[in-house]
């Protein structure tokens, strides 16, 4: 047996277990992290449901109607900040990262744009801000506290899309409701994405 022809061959044989694992098992791993960042609730003026006036003074053509301010109701925009972590807790470089969320409008009122030309490099970490805005109609007292997430962010899910070197397709999910991530290789059609 000629040793040189084996020595070749297991060479080889080497080489293309290295190329397959690189192309097919070798993958970024990108993890999610929603976090508040403050906010505040903004008085915008009385409410039109104020019901029946404490009083009412001024002249008939031009009526002033006066409310106990305790139980006066009044519109509050709530306004969350929001910051997305995007983290690579991976060797492996990501590129042409993008994100997709389950809801129509995103959940959120406006978020920074995730640059698909820009990789994410190997421990690197991303942020976007975001905001969250919604109306409240209640009296002073009785506003809500904008602390920690906004509820309505409950049921969101995360998306993120990237590839590996070899320009294999990887995805990244990410519940809010119960704060986990999984790492597929195909898109999860258990609803549907909004890209």
């Amino acid at each position: 047996m000629d040793w040189s022809v084996v020595g070749i061959g297991v060479t080889i044989g080497l080489a293309i277990l290295v190329w397959i694992r690189r192309k097919y098992y070798t993958r970024p791993e990108l993890t999610m992290e929603l976090k508040p960042n403050g906010g505040h609730s903004v008085p915008l003026g009385m409410s039109n449901n104020q019901g029946e006036p404490d009083e009412i003074q001024g002249t008939h053509e031009r009526p002033i109607y006066v409310y106990d301010a305790e139980k006066a109701l009044r519109i509050f925009e709530k306004k969350w900040d929001i910051k997305l972590f995007i983290r690579n807790n991976s060797d492996h470089t990501a590129y042409y990262p993008k994100i997709h969320f389950s809801h129509e409008r995103k959940g959120f009122t406006s978020i920074d744009t995730l640059n698909t030309q820009v990789p994410i490099g190997s421990r690197q970490e991303i942020v976007l801000k975001a905001e969250y805005k919604e109306l409240e109609e209640t009296t002073g007292r009785n506003r809500t506290e904008v602390r920690g997430l906004p509820p309505a962010l409950d049921d969101l899910k995360i998306c993120l899309e990237y590839k590996n070197r070899s320009k294999r397709t990887y995805y990244s999910f990410y519940d809010n409701k119960t704060k986990t991530i999984e790492f597929k290789r195909k898109l999860n059609n258990s609803f549907v994405w909004k890209i």
